[in-house]
């Protein structure tokens, strides 16, 4: 079988999106909209044609095969092998394309390349039964605690995100629970505290994502509102702030990621 997937970038040299160099490939099409998303080119699951602000048209967006990603990832084997990196599905929601994921990371384990992907686990659990025997490494995101919130900011519903996040936990998957802060959504200390719960209840390492703005050109291209206009990217200082709150809320330092 040779699916296709839209892809929107394909990122070399990313030292983010897991362990070691890595490259990271965006999948196209998601089921969250999140009213700060740094991606919203990623909303819809086929190629799009912007003008962006300074004139130039873009296209968001390419039609390719697992076997036509691989031979672009593969060049860089070497530099995973000798840093303990590999490739991770980004998005988007790549959960959502899973024959497509199922197939690609195929590939990468038959060439000892080490797999993650990123997902909001939302999408039905038969989904990811379809590639979790070729999935090394999930990268979780966990954006918002109240279901009233999480329903408001994701225009999704909570329960089926926590329901996969702790099937994952039952099999022994690795895990590390991605929290993206954005202030004045999540930064609160009830939602800080629902992280260190769950990094104590499941022992799951913690790595903090801050609200960066480098996307409003992208929503006003797409001919998308932006909440978020006036809000500056966080600095390094307000990072500290929230790692020196989580410790303070109980989390074992053992268990964050340092970026």
């Amino acid at each position: 079988m040779h699916v296709k997937t839209v892809i929107f970038d394909i990122q070399r040299n990313s030292f983010l999106d897991g362990p070691g160099i890595r490259t990271t490939v965006f999948l196209k099409g998601c089921c969250f909209r999140c009213k700060w998303c740094h991606n919203p080119e990623s909303f819809e699951p086929f190629p799009q044609t912007v003008t962006l602000p300074n004139g130039i048209k873009k296209t968001y967006g390419k039609e390719m095969t697992p076997q036509e990603v691989f031979d672009i990832v593969k060049q860089d084997k070497p530099f995973y092998d000798e840093s303990g990196g590999g490739v991770t599905l980004s998005g988007g929601e790549p959960a959502i394309f899973f024959d497509f994921v199922r197939e690609f990371f195929y590939l990468c384990s038959l060439n000892s390349i080490h797999t993650a992907i990123e997902t909001n686990g939302f999408p039905p659990w038969k989904n990811y039964e379809a590639f979790l025997d070729y999935t090394d490494l999930f990268l979780f995101d966990y954006k918002v605690s109240d279901p009233e919130a999480h329903k408001y900011w994701t225009l999704v519903d909570l329960n089926p995100v926590l329901e996969n996040l702790k099937r994952l936990v039952e099999i022994n998957k690795k895990i590390i629970l991605r929290c993206p802060v954005i202030p004045g959504v999540n930064d609160n200390d009830n939602h800080l505290s629902s992280i260190v719960e769950l990094s104590k209840t499941y022992r799951l390492p913690v790595q903090i994502m801050p609200f960066h703005s480098t996307a409003r050109d992208k929503w006003k291209a797409l001919g998308l509102v932006y909440q978020f206009e006036n809000l500056p990217s966080m600095t390094e200082e307000d990072v500290k702030k929230i790692i020196k709150r989580l410790k303070t809320l109980g989390i074992n330092d053992s268990y964050l990621i340092y970026c």
